[in-house]
């Protein structure tokens, strides 16, 4: 299976580099490039069947346009395939944690966000743990990122720290 989608990540790998850059905007043109090679991959499940990897491969083109409910929809396929499927429970975990993060510095003083910001963070917590622990030292440059997600969530949780600043970067 990792073989069958590598060029296909690989080109998603390309395109998803300038996303960090700062002030970054995608073009009309990237949106087609994200859009052709979700079909793409979805072309190739056609033909090999669903998997885990292809969904996951997925949510990531559609991270990278910043459909967030269309890239939750894809891991949550990928999973129903591969429940273990660790580089899906790392994007999903990296997702619910960053929006841990923003509901958290959003809340002010509403309890009920501040109280739901906590069990997302406690959920995508607990799938970057498991992420991780599958991946075992392969989990590149996204794992460290959530990695270092992970830790800022539970220096918050402890109280020891407020992402405001990092929100805002």
């Amino acid at each position: 299976e990792t073989e069958l989608f590598a060029p296909l990540e690989k080109e998603l790998a390309l395109l998803r580099v300038k996303f960090y850059r700062e002030g970054y905007v995608l073009t009309e043109e990237e949106f087609r490039k994200y859009a052709n090679l979700e079909d793409r991959v979805k072309s190739q499940m056609g033909e090999t069947g669903k998997s885990a990897r292809g969904w996951w491969l997925i949510g990531r083109c559609r991270e990278g346009v910043s459909d967030a409910p269309g890239a939750e929809q894809a891991y949550d396929l990928a999973l129903g395939i591969d429940p273990d499927h660790g580089l899906t429970l790392l994007q999903k975990g990296k997702m619910a944690l960053v929006r841990a993060l923003s509901e958290r510095a959003l809340s002010g003083s509403d309890e009920e966000r501040k109280r739901r910001s906590v069990e997302i963070a406690a959920m995508g917590a607990g799938w970057v743990r498991r992420g991780l622990e599958l991946l075992g030292q392969e989990w590149g440059m996204e794992g460290d990122l959530a990695a270092g997600y992970l830790k800022v969530v539970e220096e918050w949780r402890q109280g020891s720290y407020f992402a405001g600043p990092m929100l805002v970067k």
